[in-house]
C-alpha cells in the first residue's frame, strides 16, 4: 500500500525496489550456493534456503503485472524465482491461483508451458498426498475462480490435457 500523497513517486519506488530485489536476491541465491557448494555444510544443512516466499512473489508478480508499472525484466525475474523455488517448496493454492492468473493475463509476454507445467504439477502433487481437508480449507471462489480462469486461458495442446481435464473434474466436484 503506497502512500497517497502527490509528490509520492510511485513509479521510482517501483523501480528501486525491482532493482533491489533483482540484485539482492540474486546475490544471496548466489552466495548461499556458493557456500553450500565450496564450504563445508554442517549436517544439518540439506541445501540451498531460499528466503523468498510464495506470497512474496504473488504479491510481486500482481504489482508488476499491472499496465501502471509493467516491468517486463521484474515478470521473467520472478519466473526464475518461481521456477528456484518449485524445486524446493511446494506453492499453495492461493498463491497459485495469483500467480497463475498474473501470468495468464500476461501470456503474449512470457509464452512457456513448461512454466505453467510446473505450477499445476505442484498443485497435482498436493491433490495426491496431502490430506483433503488441508486442499479443501485452502480453497475460496476467488482463488478457485483465478485459477480455473488462468488455466481456461492457458488450455493448450502442450499443457497436458490430462491434467487439465482432472483439475476441472476435481473442481466441478468441490
Amino acid at each position: 500500500n503506497l502512500p497517497e500523497d502527490p509528490n509520492f513517486d510511485k513509479e521510482r519506488i517501483m523501480r528501486d525496489i525491482s532493482g533491489h530485489f533483482i540484485s539482492r536476491d540474486l546475490l544471496e541465491y548466489d552466495l548461499s550456493l556458493q557456500h553450500y557448494e565450496y564450504d563445508s555444510p554442517t549436517p544439518g544443512e540439506s541445501g540451498v534456503r531460499d528466503r523468498l516466499r510464495w506470497e512474496s512473489i504473488a504479491k510481486m508478480a500482481r504489482c508488476y503485472s499491472n499496465d501502471g508499472f509493467y516491468d517486463d525484466t521484474m515478470m521473467n525475474r520472478l519466473k526464475e524465482a518461481i521456477y528456484r523455488k518449485s524445486e524446493t517448496d511446494l506453492v499453495d493454492f492461493e498463491n497459485a491461483s495469483v500467480i497463475l492468473s498474473v501470468y495468464a493475463r500476461i501470456r503474449g509476454y512470457i509464452m512457456d508451458n513448461d512454466f505453467y507445467s510446473r505450477i499445476l504439477e505442484m498443485f497435482h502433487w498436493q491433490l495426491n498426498n496431502e490430506d483433503n481437508e488441508v486442499m479443501l480449507s485452502q480453497y475460496d471462489g476467488k482463488n478457485i475462480s483465478f485459477f480455473l480462469d488462468a488455466l481456461n486461458i492457458l488450455a493448450n495442446p502442450e499443457l497436458d490435457p490430462e491434467l487439465l481435464n482432472e483439475t476441472f473434474n476435481y473442481f466441478s466436484g468441490v
